[in-house]
């Protein structure tokens, strides 16, 4: 797990499904707004396992959001 902002899950392009639009936006600017939200993460090797995951985790899978 990451404790930065730069390569978190939050930041992650692959993170966001089924998050609020303007929540997701805050998510993008702190990971730490809302620990409790999670996502399913659509990383093509994570997507077949059906992983979820919150914001402020990470692995090297990691895609900047745009």
């Amino acid at each position: 797990m990451s404790s930065n902002n730069h390569g978190t899950c939050g930041t992650c392009d692959y993170f966001g499904d089924g998050i609020e639009q303007q929540q997701l936006i805050q998510i993008r600017i702190n990971p730490e707004s809302a620990p409790e939200a999670f996502s399913a993460c659509a990383a093509p090797r994570n997507a077949e396992i059906h992983l979820s995951v919150g914001p402020r985790a990470g692995c090297d899978a990691w895609k900047p959001a745009a």
